[in-house]
């Protein structure tokens, strides 16, 4: 009976009445089967409170924190959502020299999250790679979709740009690094800039700023990861559906397709060229110059997204002729880059921080 009332409390709460249009939602949730899913899902978010002394962390720091090291509640977008800005102590000494800047977007299913719950991790990145860290609050599924999420990204990127200087960093050398929903909206981010780029001089000239991403456990097949979805049966209470505006934005918005598409415009380019005896023409949808470092980070213990997803999203970007790496890091599963980012007592701790900081460097570093 209790599984039963929790499930039907998870399904209310998250899925109820936005749930995808699948047959009878509501009785769905009471299969036998369902609850038994639904109910590990919830298995596995209880165990996830051996964590929260992080919590306490994360609410001292946030509530202690001042400038220099932390700027709070800056208004940056359109949609009205506002970002955090921190610097190292040695960004913070060194004030003349401007420092890369790291835009660090979190992950929760397109639907809950905080640039709060996230501040030690940012203020660890910072520390551990000298840069500025900026951590914006975007709008999530309970108040938008991933349209509006990816006019926060480019809002957040043109603001820095414009004001990145005054709190330290260098708005020619910017750097995304994104988590799980986040890394997909990263990715998501730069495609989408690298298309609107041939046309729209604004997108042209942020993209050319944007030196690398470096993507966690991201999701770049929506189709396929709805698929995934229904077996673990979450697929009512996950945001991705919703924030994907339903079937239609499947494809539209999954990286994957993204490059499928470009890759397949830039063949019949070919084609045509060949056919009139044109030579030497160079397709737009290949011009890797417009591409920056993608780095793709998965760990192999990962059942909420698994890593099937980065690798086949990192066999179709190689067809572009772009610089991309793939690493499958061992013994991770889906969120011990963020919890143990956070914590320097964690067991990884020292593992990620020799992942990520040697990474955000080669990709700070390189010129293109």
């Amino acid at each position: 009976m209790v599984a039963e009332v929790l499930s039907i409390i998870v399904n209310y709460n998250y899925g109820w009445p936005t749930s995808p249009p699948f047959k009878r939602p509501y009785l769905r949730a009471l299969n036998p089967i369902k609850i038994l899913q639904i109910n590990r899902e919830i298995l596995y978010y209880i165990l996830s409170f051996r964590h929260i002394n992080l919590y306490f962390m994360w609410k001292k720091l946030y509530n202690t924190a001042k400038p220099p090291h932390l700027y709070k509640d800056i208004p940056y977008s359109l949609n009205g959502c506002r970002l955090d800005i921190h610097r190292s102590e040695e960004s913070v000494q060194n004030n003349n020299t401007l420092r890369p800047i790291v835009i660090y977007i979190y992950g929760g299913a397109w639907m809950f999250g905080s640039k709060q719950m996230y501040c030690v991790l940012a203020a660890n990145l910072a520390n551990l790679t000298g840069c500025v860290v900026c951590c914006p609050n975007y709008l999530l599924v309970n108040k938008g979709n991933v349209v509006h999420m990816l006019q926060d990204l480019k809002d957040c990127t043109r603001w820095l740009i414009d004001h990145g200087k005054e709190y330290g960093g260098d708005p020619e050398n910017i750097l995304f690094v994104g988590h799980s929903s986040g890394a997909h909206l990263s990715i998501l981010n730069l495609i989408e800039l690298i298309s609107q780029s041939y046309w729209n001089t604004e997108s042209n000239n942020i993209v050319r700023k944007i030196k690398g991403v470096i993507a966690l456990a991201g999701v770049y097949d929506i189709p396929q990861h709805l698929l995934y979805e229904i077996g673990r049966g979450v697929e009512d209470v996950s945001g991705m559906y919703r924030a994907m505006l339903g079937v239609t934005g499947l494809k539209r918005y999954s990286p994957y397709y993204l490059v499928q598409d470009m890759l397949s415009r830039s063949e019949n380019t070919s084609r045509i060229c060949n056919i009139f005896g044109i030579s030497n023409f160079s397709s737009q949808e290949k011009d890797s110059s417009l591409w920056p470092h993608i780095i793709l980070l998965h760990g192999e213990n990962d059942t909420t997204v698994p890593v099937q997803q980065s690798e086949k999203f990192y066999q179709v970007v190689k067809e572009l002729d772009v610089t991309i790496e793939y690493c499958e890091l061992k013994h991770l599963d889906h969120t011990n880059y963020i919890i143990d980012m956070m914590n320097a007592n964690y067991q990884i701790h020292k593992i990620i921080s020799e992942i990520i900081t040697p990474n955000v460097q080669k990709i700070i570093l390189r010129e293109r």
